[in-house]
């Protein structure tokens, strides 16, 4: 059964971010063979820098172990700052594509919530249309496969 984890994220608080991680990762250390996901993504608002983000090396430390998954929510988190599709945060989620795999990336809304800023279909398309950098095999696996292999669902 996968354990899901929110790391508190703050406005402006990145320091205090990656100390939290540090103490994920003493807990992922002591329990090796959890699953984890980190539910709502970096603290992006802390990470924002002009149009798009800046994501420090530290951030993708506790990545290291392959058990640990993070959930892609850009909409709900920064939708009142970018319009859809969103381009400001293509190069992030290349990023967490090439640093993490794409089987370690969960789609997630936040329903209704993600609504404040586009439609529930927007919130698939983004990544499922627009996001041409992404190969078939990850858009399958982000936006449902990834889940339900944690979840033990037929997918």
């Amino acid at each position: 059964m996968p354990i899901f984890f929110t790391l508190p994220i703050t406005a402006a608080d990145v320091a205090g971010y990656l100390r939290e991680q540090q103490i994920l990762i003493r807990w992922m250390e002591r329990y090796p063979d959890a699953t984890i996901s980190l539910t709502h993504g970096f603290p992006w608002r802390a990470l924002r820098e002009g149009d798009g983000f800046a994501l420090p090396e530290a951030i993708w430390e506790p990545f290291k172990n392959p058990k640990l998954h993070m959930e892609v929510s850009f909409p709900i988190r920064i939708g009142d700052w970018w319009e859809y599709p969103y381009r400001e945060t293509w190069r992030a989620m290349d990023e967490m594509v090439n640093r993490i795999g794409g089987r370690r990336l969960l789609w997630g809304t936040d329903m209704p919530f993600q609504n404040r800023f586009c439609t529930y279909r927007q919130g698939r398309s983004y990544i499922e249309k627009y996001m041409s950098f992404l190969g078939a095999d990850d858009i399958a696996a982000i936006m449902g496969g990834n889940v339900a292999r944690l979840l033990d669902f037929p997918h």
